[in-house]
């Protein structure tokens, strides 16, 4: 997945989304440790929302398509990350509003989500977050992570190819209003 990620995707379009996000993340690292976390997840959650909402009444931002704009979204996408750990669904707002083809918009964001994860992991170490505890859950979890990537590359169906933005919206979408019920329930 990682070989054809890297030959299919929009390599300019994630390299700057992650060098953006590099900035982003220690910023949104710190936050985490100086605000409640029920502070920065509604954060997070509001603005995916609000970007997810956008892009399915197919308003183009069209600042999102300008290299400011693409530093832009990964800088919030690593801040994002620092914050609550779903700066990649940030990414994919991003990559949706593109005008490239499904294929194309997931590989992009298989490199993207691949360069984050290492960067990530090692802002983790340096501020002191990435502790045992929090490194077996993200050993639990690279199993069911990695079983989802594979069915989603053998279920990836080219001929569907154009209800996945719209599905792929509704389930930030639901995602993102299910989080927030359980955060103010």
């Amino acid at each position: 997945m990682i070989k054809n990620g890297w030959k299919e995707s929009d390599r300019k379009t994630s390299m700057t989304l992650w060098l953006g996000a590099i900035f982003g993340l220690p910023i949104g690292i710190f936050l985490t440790t100086i605000l409640d976390f029920q502070i920065s997840k509604f954060i997070a959650l509001t603005l995916i929302l609000m970007l997810s909402f956008i892009l399915l009444q197919n308003f183009k931002l069209q600042f999102l398509s300008t290299k400011v704009g693409t530093v832009s979204s990964g800088v919030f996408a690593g801040m994002a990350t620092g914050l609550a750990s779903i700066g990649g669904m940030i990414v994919a707002t991003y990559v949706l509003a593109s005008q490239n083809s499904a294929r194309r918009m997931r590989a992009s964001l298989v490199v993207y989500i691949l360069l984050n994860s290492i960067t990530t992991f090692i802002f983790l170490i340096i501020f002191d977050v990435m502790d045992q505890k929090a490194f077996l859950r993200g050993i639990l979890l690279a199993l069911p992570s990695s079983i989802g990537v594979v069915l989603g590359s053998i279920l990836f169906i080219q001929k569907l190819e154009k209800y996945y933005r719209p599905f792929t919206l509704g389930l930030v979408i639901t995602f993102a209003i299910i989080g927030l019920f359980r955060l103010t329930g």
